[in-house]
């Protein structure tokens, strides 16, 4: 078949996997919600989906291995899945951790840009933000723009200027209450 870079499959192929699929597919999603129950039912279709695509790039070799190897095969990649789900899980928790304990130090210790920051490049680094999650970071970047601009406003405002006449003018004073400032 060769389908290992996703390209056209043969119609035999697809039928013999169309074939497999019926006859498994009940199985192999009790199979997984039996034994791993903590499994939340999204993650559950999409690692059986990975299942079924691992069987349309191994059609050649599983199909003529008869039921018994069929059904072996199914189970092996079955797992070999669940437990990259459960890799992907723990590390994805040791990120939102370390992401936690960064976000306490950076809140102990630094500024709101600091922090706004901090929270913007944690969510950046999560992928497949949820449309909550978008929204929270836009709202986070806002923050981070305003926080910014209170800051320089704060600096500005506390400029003075030595004028030719030796005189003083705070230009706080001068120009910080003006709009658009």
């Amino acid at each position: 078949m060769n389908n290992k870079g996703g390209g056209i499959v043969d119609r035999r192929d697809h039928d013999r996997c169309q074939e497999l699929y019926v006859k498994y597919r009940q199985f192999m999603y009790w199979y997984v919600k039996k034994h791993f129950p903590d499994l939340p039912e999204e993650d559950i279709r999409d690692i059986l989906q990975e299942v079924w695509t691992s069987l349309l790039n191994a059609i050649d070799k599983l199909y003529d291995k008869g039921d018994e190897g069929q059904f072996a095969w199914l189970i092996r990649v079955t797992q070999t899945k669940v437990i990259d789900y459960y890799r992907s899980r723990r590390r994805t928790e040791e990120l939102g951790e370390k992401i936690g304990l960064a976000l306490r130090e950076q809140q102990e210790v630094g500024s709101v840009q600091d922090i706004v920051i901090a929270r913007m490049i944690a969510m950046e680094l999560v992928e497949g933000l949820t449309e909550e999650e978008k929204k929270e970071q836009q709202i986070l970047r806002r923050e981070y723009v305003d926080a910014f601009k209170r800051n320089l406003r704060g600096q500005l405002n506390n400029i003075s200027i030595k004028e030719k006449d030796g005189s003083i003018t705070n230009l706080g004073e001068k120009y910080g209450q003006k709009k658009g400032n």
